[in-house]
């Protein structure tokens, strides 16, 4: 219910038109909550602490890094304080906090709403994120992704499978902000519900469709490298940032079948050319092909964890 909501959320900032899909989220979030909201703002400033009270981990503050923020992620911050809206914070997180980007890096940015009070007017943080966002799309033309949404409540409960707490302490905030702190929760289960969301759509790409352009490339290995992060998340019960899991496997190279692929994804992510260059570009069917027999063999490895019969445990207990 705490993950719908966040679905919820993007829907109705991102896409207001899709009513009935709004309203199908809302019965979902009612069904698994139990409780009956009269409107979309009164669930919005749900709490869900108390639902999680057996399940939160020791409260911590994510370490503190140097960052090198990029000229784009300035910018950002830039505008985001001429909006002043006090009822968004924002966190670049990711390349363009540290410096370490390539033309394939995304621009990747959290904002978190504050829903602890009623007073709130939600159609003008709706008008300021579009405006952000919008901001991030003229940077970053191929994302797959929008600006990431969050709300504050949920920093009480926080499900760090959604967003690492220790990736969000290396984010370039506003000078206004203060450093992010959060209670986290127990949070296997969203970790496996994205991997299995993600399985699903890389797994029904069709090695004869045409998958030979930019944006189509780029969600493939995207997707591929999170099913990796999310593999690890799962298996070890614990939320680290890309570079760190993504060292560890290196650092494992020998019980890792698919290391190959890895490091071809790699190197295309890394030789990506320039958005604003007119080049051909593709990848093989055998590439696509191995990037899902990987994936298949990383569903096995969930299918047979302590973490995910942990998971359901903790689910029909409750």
């Amino acid at each position: 219910a705490q993950k719908i909501r966040r679905d919820l959320l993007r829907l109705i900032i991102y896409k207001p038109k899709k009513e009935a899909e709004i309203k199908i989220l809302k019965k979902q979030i009612e069904d698994l909550t139990s409780k009956k909201f009269n409107n979309i703002s009164e669930l919005i400033l749900f709490d869900f602490q108390n639902n999680f009270i057996n399940y939160l981990n020791k409260q911590n503050k994510p370490k503190k890094f140097k960052l090198n923020p990029t000229s784009k992620a300035l910018e950002l911050i830039d505008l985001f304080e001429k909006i002043n809206n006090p009822f968004l914070s924002i966190y670049i997180h990711g390349s363009h906090a540290d410096g370490y980007t390539t033309n394939f890096s995304d621009l990747d940015v959290s904002i978190f709403i504050s829903n602890q009070r009623s007073t709130f007017d939600f159609e003008k943080i709706k008008n300021d994120i579009l405006i952000l966002n919008n901001c991030v799309k003229k940077f970053d033309l191929e994302s797959h992704h929008s600006i990431f949404l969050n709300l504050t409540n949920d920093l009480n409960c926080y499900p760090e499978s959604i967003m690492p707490l220790d990736v969000l302490g290396q984010s370039l905030i506003s000078k206004n902000q203060k450093t992010i702190s959060a209670q986290t929760r127990f949070s296997v289960d969203i970790a496996i519900d994205t991997f299995l969301r993600i399985y699903s759509s890389i797994n029904k790409i069709s090695p004869e469709s045409n998958n030979n352009n930019f944006y189509n490339i780029k969600f493939i290995i995207s997707s591929y490298f999170m099913l990796i992060i999310l593999k690890y998340e799962i298996l070890n019960m614990k939320f680290l940032d890309k570079k760190t899991i993504f060292s560890e496997i290196l650092y494992q190279a020998n019980s890792n079948n698919f290391l190959h692929i890895f490091n071809l994804c790699s190197e295309i992510r890394e030789k990506w050319p320039e958005q604003t260059k007119t080049i051909d570009f593709c990848i093989s069917n055998y590439l696509i092909k191995k990037i899902q027999d990987h994936s298949r063999s990383m569903l096995n490895e969930i299918d047979k964890s302590f973490s995910l019969k942990k998971t359901i445990n903790t689910i029909m207990i409750n």
